[in-house]
């Protein structure tokens, strides 16, 4: 409805629970209009009811940008799916390629946003990046369709679906399929792990209907760590899968305080470079103190002199030996 209702140059798609900063719409347009870019995809934090943020560093996967910009999905470094996440919010597009394109939201509750994303960005042939942060994503909204896919839960295999037959239909498929099969495993995989678990079993039987009608038997994965998660998506029970999770989530617990320590690492030797700093500062301060006291000093001398000096020469003895000392100074200059 708001697609068909826009008439702007540029369109962007929001969350209502999201925080935007204040200069979103005018830092993100004046670059794409810069680039004239047809997608323009800018930074984010991630929030949580608490307070805190984290930068979401893997919304944009610096690995994978190209040398130049802009640029297309055919430039992009690897996957060509892990470039982005396939979400609206943090991208600005250029409403008359959307039009030309003919590509719409897909009307299904969740995970709609992904068909769009991805077909609008393969037919996309300027596509750029900004590090400015203008977006904070909620990550704990209770009731956020996000957080309710259980109610939706077959949505995540019906937008694969839709990519993946528009791919066929743009004649795009056999170019991009292995990516395509790479990123299934872990889009599916994500969503096994957060789904609410009384519909676990429900949503991986029809993500191995997908997978089987895909024909993705005996793929050969480009990780041991996909080829493991395909491996427990078609055949692995629920404690295999739970286990697999647990030991993740664990591993990424102890990267997380890996970086924590290297961050707080990095926090102390700064706080040491400012406390030396901090003390050379002071050390110039009391020079400057001590040069404007000298300063001072040397004025008041130079004044009081200038002021004997004045009192010398309208004195009457000084006027009264004018004529002597212009003599003396005649004779010398005759000397000379």
């Amino acid at each position: 409805m708001g697609l068909k209702k826009a008439t702007g140059e540029y369109i962007i798609f929001l969350d209502d629970d999201d925080v935007f900063d204040i200069h979103m719409l005018e830092k993100a347009y004046t670059e794409a209009k810069c680039k004239n870019s047809d997608i323009h995809v800018f930074r984010s934090y991630e929030i949580f009811d608490d307070g805190t943020n984290y930068p979401m560093e893997w919304s944009i996967n610096k690995d994978s940008l190209p040398e130049k910009e802009p640029f297309s999905c055919y430039d992009v470094k690897g996957n060509v799916f892990d470039i982005f996440v396939w979400w609206c919010w943090d991208k600005l597009f250029k409403r008359n390629k959307i039009i030309e394109n003919g590509i719409l939201f897909q009307e299904i509750r969740t995970s709609n946003d992904l068909f769009f994303c991805c077909a609008n960005y393969f037919l996309a042939e300027r596509v750029s990046v900004t590090d400015d942060v203008l977006a904070y994503h909620n990550m704990t909204r209770e009731g956020s369709l996000s957080n309710t896919r259980h109610l939706s839960y077959k949505c995540c295999v019906e937008a694969v679906r839709k990519l993946r037959d528009f791919l066929i239909e743009r004649e795009l498929y056999d170019h991009f399929k292995n990516d395509f099969f790479n990123y299934l495993i872990l889009f599916f995989d994500w969503h096994l792990q957060t789904i609410n678990v009384d519909f676990f079993e429900n949503l991986r039987e029809e993500m191995r209907k997908f997978i089987r009608e895909s024909g993705m038997d005996g793929f050969q994965f480009d990780s041991a760590d996909k080829t493991l998660k395909y491996e427990l998506i078609m055949s692995g029970s629920v404690k295999d899968y739970q286990d697999v999770i647990s030991q993740e989530r664990k591993m990424n617990i102890m990267e997380m305080k890996k970086k924590l320590r290297e961050k707080e690492k990095e926090v102390s030797d700064k706080d040491d470079e400012i406390s030396i700093l901090h003390h050379e500062l002071q050390v110039l301060h009391e020079k400057i103190n001590s040069l404007s006291e000298m300063n001072a000093r040397l004025l008041e001398d130079n004044n009081k002199t200038m002021h004997s000096l004045n009192n010398i020469a309208h004195s009457r003895t000084w006027k009264i030996t004018y004529p002597v000392r212009y003599v003396g100074s005649t004779i010398k200059k005759i000397i000379k």
